[in-house]
């Protein structure tokens, strides 16, 4: 169990956590103390409020300690917990603790990009927590055939050669992702495209198909848009020519290929993009796809990357955030990490940097709150 020398403030005031999670099931750290006290600002801190009131703690300032753990729970999930705590025990007296879930499972290696991503994480839920809201994008080409090749291509490196292909988006990571298709037709005739889809479920569809005013290169446009009208419409024909009708029609230089794209908004304001492969030749090929996002409940029994806070106050009542659901205000955001120092046992640690607000309540019900939190601290991985 590793042990830091960290400032001491009033202790209603406490709230810092310096997590060096070594081995997997708590094994103990040898005490590490921080250089002896200085009048510059320290290299782990925390400030914000606690209620109403101001605070700010530093580590490596007078007998305050932080404890910090690596243990698996009953699910072989880890969980990397560390806690502030006097210096004369670490589970009396008042005292703040963190706890993250890893997304690994005992048998798989605990890495930096997978344990650590940046951006917002959900916090730990322990009633109504086990469903999580992701988004089901459902992918289909514009035209299916059995004897075409088509290739779906996605952010995270992954691909489908369906011909219908659908993929689940974890909406607590990404509202927003760029999928891209390429279809090889029975003659040989390759086309890419890409769109970037909003995961934001809303009653908005779009879509548009056109057709070509024989012997020219004039094209006119319909849009296929549903939702909440009425719309606004935002045309690129993909010459660096733009409209804003509804239905407009145009008329191409040459008889090439365009990216074209439309941008469609509804009345509340929801705006989704679809780009296609526009041949202004009858004899070109012009293989696009559409899409649609659902949202749709998903079970997470294991809640990966969940955060959960704990603070003791001095007199005795624990306040977990897990209790109850956070309102909308509250987030937990890891904005920065990068590695840190070695652990006196070979460890891996790491400088996390991060923002966040959040309520904790009692068994009884009553709550705190702490906001505009905002700190650099250590956490470490087993090794």
């Amino acid at each position: 169990m590793a042990r830091l020398t960290l400032h001491m403030i009033p202790f209603r005031f406490l709230l810092m956590w310096i997590l060096l999670g070594i081995g997997i099931f708590g094994w103990s750290c040898k005490v590490q103390d921080l250089p002896e006290p200085q009048e510059d600002e320290a290299e782990y801190r925390i400030a914000g409020q606690l209620m109403e009131d101001d605070w700010r703690m530093e580590a490596g300032r007078e007998e305050t300690y932080a404890f910090a753990e690596s243990e698996l729970n009953t699910s072989d999930v880890y969980e990397f917990v560390g806690r502030i705590a006097p210096a004369s025990c670490k589970d009396c007296g008042e005292w703040m603790e963190i706890r993250l879930r890893d997304i690994a499972f005992a048998s798989d290696s605990v890495t930096l990009e997978e344990s650590f991503y940046l951006g917002r994480r959900p916090f730990l839920q322990l009633d109504g927590g086990k469903v999580k809201r992701k988004a089901e994008v459902t992918l289909q080409p514009t035209e299916e055939n059995e004897d075409w090749m088509y290739t779906w291509a996605f952010e995270d490196q992954s691909s489908s050669e369906a011909i219908v292909a659908k993929k689940i988006f974890d909406l607590d990571i990404q509202t927003e992702t760029e999928v891209c298709l390429q279809t090889i037709d029975a003659e040989g005739c390759q086309t890419d495209i890409c769109n970037r889809i909003s995961l934001i479920d809303t009653t908005l569809n779009i879509d548009f198909d056109y057709r070509f005013l024989p012997n020219s290169n004039y094209l006119e446009f319909r849009s296929l848009v549903t939702g909440q009208a009425p719309f606004d419409y935002q045309w690129d024909f993909g010459d660096g020519f733009t409209s804003r009708l509804a239905n407009p029609g145009y008329a191409y230089a040459e008889a090439l290929q365009y990216n074209v794209c439309l941008t469609a908004t509804d009345f509340a304001g929801a705006s989704q993009t679809l780009c296609k492969i526009v041949a202004a030749d009858p004899s070109f090929c012009d293989h696009s796809f559409t899409y649609k996002v659902a949202t749709v409940p998903v079970p997470d029994f294991l809640q990966f990357g969940a955060v959960e806070l704990k603070y003791m106050s001095l007199e005795g009542v624990l306040y977990a955030s897990a209790l109850q659901p956070q309102d909308g205000d509250a987030y937990f955001e890891l904005r920065s990490s990068q590695n840190g120092p070695e652990t006196n046992e070979g460890g891996k640690a790491h400088i996390i940097e991060f923002l966040g607000n959040a309520q904790l309540w009692s068994e009884s019900g009553e709550s705190i709150s702490l906001q505009s939190i905002q700190g650099r601290f250590l956490m470490g991985i087993p090794k």
